[in-house]
């Protein structure tokens, strides 16, 4: 199967199986963003937001209730945000890809749409594709001059603290990460790995087994980036570069610990947040 035949079997493609969704729509009422989800399918929960910070700005925690993604799943994730608004969007545990029987897949999509003046902030628990699984995931943002961002993704290539013999061990994985600006893609990652070509991955990933990706949008300069760079370098069990191009800081991390990586991408917040924000980064509670 072909990595476009991957994609196209996840979605639409009648097989037998949970198709998810969760739309929701931020908006300024009374000083305070407020969430209303406009439609939603199980095995996705709405449960509401809670104001971690104690300000204006709803912390939305996405729950699967199924568990996890096996074959035939799908499922999509839409906020639209309107201007002046803030969110900041996780999730309640790992994603989770199963394996796969049969030849098809499993896709999970994140939309994001970002209106002028708005603050996103994304930090999601980590993706783990099973060994035998064919997982799609495609999360794109839709930004405007304006907006400002932070967003986060960990993948881990298996279960790496349960079953070591299980890394890279999926057949197949395709993960799109894509930043726009008006329209013009800023960033773009593009992961595409199948069958023989996951050794690639095992070896481009040089002996780390879970990846770090950061993408930053709110006019970072190049002295942000020395800043985080130098913060990461303090830590010798992960390897990170980070770099500003075009109004964008990405980061990457390599690691071979998810809770050191997780906690590289926190570090990593915790120095960028004042910036965009203007506040300070707190351990985001999960209950």
């Amino acid at each position: 199967m072909t990595a476009v035949a991957l994609g196209a079997s996840a979605v639409g493609s009648g097989e037998i199986g949970k198709h998810g969704s969760l739309f929701v729509r931020a908006k300024v009422e009374c000083g305070q963003t407020r969430l209303q989800p406009t439609f939603r399918r199980i095995p996705y929960q709405w449960h509401g937001a809670h104001y971690q910070d104690n300000d204006d700005q709803p912390f939305l925690l996405v729950q699967n209730s199924g568990g996890g993604f096996v074959e035939g799943d799908s499922g999509l994730f839409q906020l639209t945000m309107d201007s002046g608004t803030r969110v900041l969007v996780t999730t309640t545990e790992a994603t989770k890809f199963y394996r796969c029987e049969n030849g098809g897949g499993a896709v999970e999509s994140y939309r994001f749409d970002v209106a002028p003046d708005a603050l996103l902030e994304y930090l999601p628990d980590e993706v783990i594709p099973y060994a035998g699984c064919r997982a799609v995931r495609d999360t794109r943002f839709s930004l405007t001059a304006t907006s400002r961002l932070f967003a986060a993704e960990v993948t881990v290539a298996g279960r790496v603290h349960f079953r070591h013999d299980e890394l890279f061990g999926f057949s197949a994985l395709r993960s799109r990460f894509q930043v726009d600006v008006d329209s013009v893609p800023r960033y773009l990652d593009n992961l595409i790995a199948e069958d023989a070509d996951v050794p690639k991955i095992a070896r481009a990933w040089g002996g780390d087994c879970v990846l770090g990706t950061i993408v930053v949008y709110g006019h970072p300069d190049d002295a942000l980036a020395a800043r985080v760079e130098a913060a990461l370098s303090a830590d010798g069990s992960i390897r990170a570069g980070a770099s500003v191009r075009r109004d964008v800081l990405a980061v990457r991390i390599l690691g071979s610990d998810t809770w050191r990586v997780h906690d590289a991408v926190y570090e990593v917040w915790r120095l960028v947040r004042p910036h965009l924000a203007g506040k300070a980064a707190r351990r985001i509670v999960k209950c």
